[in-house]
């Protein structure tokens, strides 16, 4: 894959913060930027530690005589704000990042609390798991499917703090920190949809293994049900 740095200067990711690791969600933007058909418009910040720019074509900051721009840079969890300590305890809360903040089986459940689960509570979840957790989570609600056995659940809280730690379990420890702590966003999605009969079958298919994300693979039975 390129390097973002490679289409303009301002796009360069520092190794030594960012890690070893580079998320590229759109090729064409980078060749858009590189052939001159997107511009970076550098502003001014009133926090000189934290440097921004502004993606659009040169001219229609002009044309559209824009004044002000708002960074919609992401969020953090203001669950502590709410959530009583008989629950921040028992997660291991800890919400001074938004790498993992939580500490739960499958970003979900947690042993001690059964009447209580999570989605979408750690750096970097897709849409398709968000939605397959709270498939999940009414199942388990409905009675349509059990929770896991508590040592099962107990076990994986274990690897979820050396994620938290190191950014990557076992022997992987030994490599830099991921930015994501689920970067496997196909292989962890699938093992939630497990938990309810729902991993996608159609990734045996030639091609397709491994490739796709999206909301609806996970609901193939819905489909086949209507035909």
């Amino acid at each position: 894959l390129p390097q973002p740095g490679e289409s303009h200067p301002a796009l360069r990711v520092d190794p030594r913060v960012h890690g070893a690791n580079t998320v590229i969600t759109n090729l064409d933007f980078l060749d858009a930027v590189k052939e001159g058909r997107l511009g970076i418009c550098n502003l001014n910040s009133s926090d000189e530690s934290e440097s921004k720019s502004l993606f659009a074509s040169p001219e229609s900051l002009v044309r559209e005589k824009v004044t002000k721009v708002v960074f919609a840079t992401g969020y953090r969890s203001s669950a502590e704000r709410f959530l009583p300590e008989e629950v921040l305890g028992p997660c291991e809360a800890d919400f001074s990042s938004d790498y993992l903040p939580l500490v739960l089986y499958k970003a979900t459940l947690h042993p001690t609390l059964d009447c209580l689960a999570f989605v979408g509570m750690y750096r970097g979840p897709y849409l398709s798991t968000i939605d397959v957790q709270a498939r999940w989570v009414a199942s388990l609600v409905v009675g349509k499917v059990s929770r896991p056995p508590q040592e099962k659940l107990k076990r994986f809280l274990e690897d979820e703090r050396a994620v938290r730690a190191t950014g990557y379990v076992g022997e992987e420890a030994e490599g830099h920190r991921h930015p994501f702590p689920h970067s496997n966003v196909v292989g962890f999605t699938d093992s939630i949809a497990e938990e309810i009969g729902e991993r996608p079958l159609v990734r045996e298919l030639p091609g397709l293994a491994g490739a796709w994300t999206s909301s609806n693979l996970y609901r193939l039975k819905e489909f086949l049900a209507a035909l």
